[in-house]
């Protein structure tokens, strides 16, 4: 009610058809608010500006992250979602350490606001949650026309996950793989779980550079 009362206007999406008749019944009443029975997976996101609050289902987060976030010309500015503990404090750090922190690194920024023990739930979870953040880059490290060639580019570092960046370049670059890694900073035993977003971003750049 607190976010319908400052909102122009509120979509609550709930999957379970229990919880969506209650939903409705409490805000028949109130114009600015529309709930609707669906899957925030992969419900169509609106194409004007707009933020994201929820309190997301601890096995399917990284889902909603991927709808959300995968696509930086869509309309989304901000994120304030209730995730668990160790999810939020996987996202914060860099370097991420994981193929999907890095690829939305360049377009977004992950903060945790603040702890959120699990005897504040009902039922309590095992675990904490966390009130993470998500912001939208002003400007971008990256246009967002190079989200495609830039996730292949991160993604083929990570298939070779265990093997120095240099190697993994190498085979595309020769010798030159070599000069790349150093310009930019990163060690020539640096492996991708290494990198932190702004070396992804300009190693990426340097490569794109030469094509």
């Amino acid at each position: 009610m607190a976010l319908a009362s400052r909102a122009r206007r509120v979509i609550a999406i709930e999957l379970d058809p229990r919880l969506t008749r209650g939903l409705r019944s409490s805000f028949a009443r109130d114009p600015t608010v529309t709930v609707v029975e669906g899957d925030a997976r992969s419900w169509p996101l609106p194409r004007e500006p707009f933020r994201v609050f929820g309190n997301v289902p601890f096995a399917i987060t990284t889902d909603i992250f991927g709808h959300l976030l995968d696509d930086p010309l869509g309309a989304i500015v901000r994120a304030d979602l209730v995730v668990q503990w160790e999810a939020a404090r996987k996202r914060i750090a860099d370097p991420p350490r994981n193929v999907r922190s890095l690829e939305w690194g360049p377009w977004w920024t992950f903060a945790i606001e603040r702890r959120i023990p699990s005897r504040s739930f009902r039922p309590p979870p095992r675990v904490d949650a966390a009130l993470l953040t998500i912001r939208r880059r002003e400007p971008p490290l990256l246009p967002e026309t190079d989200v495609v060639t830039y996730r292949y580019f991160v993604r083929a570092l990570y298939a070779r996950a265990n093997r120095p960046v240099v190697q993994t370049l190498r085979r595309t670059l020769g010798e030159r793989a070599k000069r790349l890694v150093s310009d930019v900073g990163v060690s020539h035993g640096a492996r991708p779980t290494d990198l932190r977003i702004a070396d992804a971003v300009a190693l990426y750049g340097r490569i794109s550079s030469l094509t």
